[in-house]
């Protein structure tokens, strides 16, 4: 299911899917509907090849860019439905940056298109992922392929491959509660944390991508793999009952 509603898509999957194994990119501790046991959280799928492809991403390797922003977003920021979007942590994070220069916190705006969406997170330092309806988003895996150290603000979020990947050796985790302390928290990060934090995200990145062809150590490979360990587990388990 790649969106927030997972099987609620589907009016009749209590009684037809309950027991199946689903594959979402939103892993949600607090989801009715979604069991960590059972179920497998998969990387969002980013089509866009400038992205993805390992040449595009060598390239920022190779060549780093300025890194001339400390932050970044693009998304939305008030919701009509107000604090009941976002728990009111994007309207929060807005009033925290609007008097920094160094910070790009804003809506998506006609004249910066995909190519200029990807430059800016590539001369960013750290890309913001402030949960929205829910935790997931695709920003995470973009700020991953763009050497961006993702700052995830969603508690109750669950990453694809948990077990196999110590995403706090490259992922700056930041409580709801103690959103107000970022900017701190950020600035306070000397430069060879920031690099050691990169060089980690060169090592794994791949894992979060759909090469075309899929291709070994991709996002594919790694969800067959861990449909693979689940299964040995519910075999082992006296919840045997799946479909």
């Amino acid at each position: 299911f790649p969106g927030a509603r997972g099987p609620t898509i589907f009016s009749d999957w209590q009684t037809q899917i309950v027991n199946s194994i689903y594959l979402t990119p939103e892993g949600d501790r607090k989801a009715f509907y979604y069991n960590t046991w059972k179920d497998v959280v998969i990387p969002g799928m980013e089509f866009d090849p400038q992205f993805y492809l390992p040449n595009s991403r060598q390239e920022l390797v190779d060549n780093p860019p300025q890194r001339k922003y400390l932050a970044y977003f693009r998304g939305t920021i008030f919701h009509r439905e107000g604090n009941a979007y976002s728990r009111g942590l994007r309207p929060r994070l807005h009033y925290l940056f609007v008097n920094r220069t160094d910070i790009i916190y804003g809506t998506k705006v006609k004249d910066c298109d995909r190519k200029c969406y990807r430059k800016e997170m590539t001369e960013s330092v750290f890309c913001l992922n402030p949960l929205g309806w829910t935790p997931w988003t695709l920003r995470f895996y973009q700020a991953v392929m763009t050497r961006c150290i993702p700052v995830m603000i969603a508690d109750d979020i669950e990453f694809p491959y948990e077990n196999e990947i110590d995403y706090s050796t490259f992922v700056l985790k930041i409580r709801e509660k103690d959103v107000d302390n970022i900017v701190e928290i950020m600035s306070g990060m000397p430069e060879e944390e920031r690099e050691r934090r990169r060089r980690e995200m060169d090592r794994i990145w791949r894992i979060f991508t759909y090469q075309r062809p899929s291709e070994e150590g991709d996002a594919f490979y790694a969800t067959m793999a861990e449909l693979a360990r689940k299964h040995r587990a519910f075999k082992t388990s006296k919840e045997m009952e799946w479909t």
